[in-house]
This record gives structure tokens, sequence and C-alpha cells, in this order.
């Protein structure tokens, strides 16, 4: 699949949250003051807009269709080893999902963009299964790793290469095009061009990653 670049930065609109003369709390789109949806958490600190998303990161993380669909990507795909280190399979290491290029904090705030710019009406719950139909779509981009290799990617001491992503990202993009932040846009963008101009699986770690990559395989040696 030949990775697609975006189109150029644009701007999506802040999202703000009200509360009114009866303490419901709603979603309003910042430009216009329409209020949109109806969320209950404090809206003096857009701190709690992040702790929604979490929340909203939970409640997809827990449900039995995310574990059904990491099911089908080990049975159906065959997405059974470490992407980086394919000698690592999960008969041998802890192995765990990593969303990228876009987290799964990214896909819901995306997610929660388009309806808030599109002026529908919505709950949590909405928004979560609008995600879990993007994971079934194959839409978002999965890598497999082991639980040191996640813990790098988490940190920014590994950059994975897009072309061991599984899934459409392209597609995501599409759909989404208008509701992406310019730091999602700008971050993927980065990541096409580092995959384009690396040959070697090594040059994607810091060197910070290989000492603590080194020092793990002691450790595993030692207890062998």
């Amino acid at each position: 699949m030949k990775i697609v670049k975006p189109d150029d930065l644009n701007k999506v609109n802040n999202i703000a949250s009200i509360k009114k003369d009866d303490n419901t709390i709603l979603i309003d789109k910042e430009d216009n003051r329409r209020y949109i949806g109806s969320f209950h958490f404090n809206p003096s600190d857009t701190k709690d807009i992040k702790k929604f998303i979490k929340a909203i990161e939970r409640t997809i993380r827990t449900s039995p269709e995310y574990k059904r669909y990491i099911g089908i990507l080990s049975n159906k795909y065959n997405i059974t080893n470490d992407q980086l280190m394919s000698n690592i399979s999960s008969d041998s290491a802890t192995l765990e999902f990593h969303h990228y290029p876009f987290t799964l904090y990214d896909i819901v705030e995306i997610v929660l963009n388009q309806y808030m710019m599109e002026d529908i009406p919505v709950t949590s719950m909405d928004i979560a299964e609008t995600v879990m139909k993007l994971h079934y779509a194959n839409m978002v981009g999965l890598v497999r790793l082991s639980k040191t290799n996640h813990e790098l990617a988490h940190s920014g001491d590994v950059t994975i290469p897009m072309n061991m992503v599984f899934g459409d990202v392209n597609s995501f993009i599409n759909k989404y095009d208008d509701y992406i932040y310019d730091d999602h846009r700008d971050k993927y963008n980065k990541l096409i061009d580092h995959t384009n101009s690396t040959d070697s699986k090594n040059e994607f770690y810091t060197d910070s990653a290989r000492k603590r990559i080194k020092k793990d395989n002691e450790e595993d040696s030692s207890d062998a």
C-alpha cells in the first residue's frame, strides 16, 4: 500500500464545555456557542475534556468488542510476533497492540471533533461505538510490540516505520481530514518522511532505547 501524506495543514474548531443554570454540562463549539451533546464534567478546566476522552478510551479498551477485535488480528491476520523484532513471538513474551501513528486518544479526539463540527448530538457511547467500527473496518493503525518496545514507543525512544503498521491509515485520514488537528497531521507527515529515508530497523531506535533493550535481554538471559 502506498503511503499518502495528508493535504496542507488546516485548523479545527476548538471545543469548550459550558455549565448551564440547571448545572447541566454541555459541549459547545467555541466559535458559535451552540450547545452540542450533554456530558457531565467541570467546565472550568480544559483538563476535564482530556479526562472525558480518556474515559472513552477506557470504555473501548475494556469492551468485549475490542477484545474480540484483538483476537481477530491474532487469529485471522496472524499478527502474532513483535513487528520490530520478528524473532519475539507471543509464545515467548507478552505482546501488546500499539495504536500508531495515531494513539487511541488521538482517534477518540478526532472522532469527537467530527461530531462537534457537524453539530451532531452525541454521547460518550456514540463515540466509543464509532471508534470500534473504525477498528473493525481496519481503518485504525496498529502495531504489535513486546512490552519493552511498547514502552519505548510511548516514550518516543523508537520510531516505528509506517510500512510495519496494520490498518488502512490513508482511509482514516481521508475520512477525517477536516477534523484532524495540525499537530496530528504534522506528526504523521514526519513519520512518513522518516520511513522513506531510513533503511535499517536499527536506525529507528535511539541510543537510550538500544541500551534498554540490551539490558532487558541480559536480564532475560540470566533468568533462563
